[in-house]
C-alpha cells in the first residue's frame, strides 16, 4: 500500500476547505470551489444580480506556506485559464478576501 504525505500547508489548505466556515459560505451561495491543485486554489464569489453583469467572480490563490505565509492571488478568467486585470472596487474585495483568509488561520 502506498502512502500519500502531505506538506503541512497543504494539509491545512484542505481542512480549512473542508471546514464548517467554507461550507456554509458554500451552501448559501456565496461562492464555490472551482478547483483545488495544490498549491493553487480556484473559487468563485457570487456577485449581486445586475443587468448586463456576470452572476460571479473567479479568484485564484497560490497557497505555499499557508497558514503562515498569506496567501497571493488575483481575478481568473474561467474561460481562457488567466488572469483578469482587475477593477478598483473588485482589487478591494480580494485584500478583504486575503485578510478574512489570513484571520482565519
Amino acid at each position: 500500500m502506498t502512502s500519500v504525505v502531505m506538506a503541512p500547508d497543504e494539509r491545512a489548505v484542505r481542512e480549512h476547505l473542508r471546514g464548517g466556515r467554507f461550507l456554509a459560505g458554500f451552501a448559501s451561495g456565496h461562492w464555490r470551489l472551482v478547483s483545488a491543485t495544490w498549491p493553487f486554489v480556484l473559487v468563485t464569489l457570487s456577485a449581486a444580480e445586475r443587468p448586463n453583469s456576470p452572476t460571479e467572480f473567479a479568484l485564484r490563490f497560490e497557497l505555499t506556506g499557508y497558514p503562515h505565509a498569506a496567501p497571493t492571488g488575483g481575478l481568473w478568467d474561467l474561460l481562457t485559464g488567466g488572469r483578469q486585470r482587475a477593477h478598483s472596487g473588485l482589487a478591494a474585495l480580494i485584500q478583504v478576501i486575503v485578510q478574512i483568509a489570513r484571520d482565519a488561520a
